[in-house]
């Protein structure tokens, strides 16, 4: 099952369980919290059953208006990945498998770097790009 815009995010839900507990222990109304922050009591509800996703700016505040650390709102979440259709990838999936790759990628990123022109940065790219497109395709 995929994630969509209708569904309820488990994230969500934890994040907004942890948003209630810690506005409980320090004694705060949903109304109160929403003064301190800039919302409604609504959003504050809607926040912590997970109905609406909080941003991060916003977890960040409500994160220091309770005089939180903002991991406190991740601590001991399970990853769900049959919610999710989600495989975290591995580094090296992305920059290649060998040390050799990543040596490579430094090299390339350093050049790339000391080129002044613009119109020859982006001409690059585009070569670097159709030289990967052109390779993908050979395995079809």
């Amino acid at each position: 099952m995929k994630l969509t815009a209708n569904k309820i995010s488990p994230m969500d839900v934890f994040i907004g369980e942890r948003i209630r507990e810690e506005r409980l222990k320090l004694g705060l109304s949903q109304e109160k919290l929403g003064e301190l922050v800039g919302l409604t009591f609504q959003q504050i509800h809607k926040y912590e059953i997970g109905l609406n996703r909080i941003s991060a700016s916003k977890l960040y505040e409500i994160s220091q208006t309770m005089e939180k650390p903002m991991k406190i709102f991740f601590d001991d979440f399970e990853d769900d990945e049959l919610f999710f259709n989600f495989k975290p990838a591995n580094e090296n999936e992305h920059l290649g498998k060998s040390s050799e790759d990543m040596k490579r990628m430094s090299v390339l990123i350093k050049s790339f770097n000391q080129i002044r022109s613009e119109e020859v940065k982006r001409d690059l790219i585009n070569l670097v790009k159709s030289l990967g497109s052109i390779r993908s395709l050979s395995k079809l």
